[in-house]
């Protein structure tokens, strides 16, 4: 999506650029297309060539303007889905995600909990690990102070 859309702009990415790019967004349309377009804006000059440097280089500044779309997926969980919300912002808060049985033991309808969030392209299951998918939005997680200390 990123290459064809880039083509007609003059813009081109490096492979290693999409992948960071995908790494960051887990894949996620629009946030992928934000995150490439804010890069894009940074250097005028076209033709542009998008490496995994200049991707890189933008993320902390990224991560102050992107804020409004991280919270309002946290909003409507809190409003709409208060359980996934503490699913998540768990699985988010460990280094290397959670076993999916530690969210079966603790949850009721842990299943449906999952698979909401996997839906939402929030989180993988992973080796019968839950990790979440979109790095850019466990970075700002961290970098807010909206992590938690707490388990499920």
């Amino acid at each position: 999506m990123l290459s064809t859309l880039g083509r007609g702009m003059g813009i081109r990415f490096d492979d290693q650029a999409l992948q960071d790019i995908y790494r960051l967004t887990g894949g996620h349309p629009f946030l992928s297309r934000q995150l490439a377009s804010f890069v894009a804006l940074r250097y005028r000059t076209r033709p542009l060539h998008i490496t995994s440097k200049m991707i890189d280089d933008a993320i902390n500044e990224y991560l102050e303007f992107s804020g409004e779309d991280f919270s309002e997926i946290l909003e409507r969980l809190r409003r709409d889905y208060p359980e996934e919300l503490t699913v998540f912002l768990s699985i988010a808060n460990a280094a290397r995600g959670v076993p999916i049985e530690e969210v079966r033991q603790a949850k009721n309808n842990a299943n449906l909990t999952i698979k909401h969030l996997v839906g939402y392209q929030l989180v993988k299951v992973d080796n019968n690990r839950i990790e979440p998918t979109i790095g850019l939005m466990s970075r700002w997680l961290s970098k807010t102070g909206y992590l938690h200390t707490g388990t499920l």
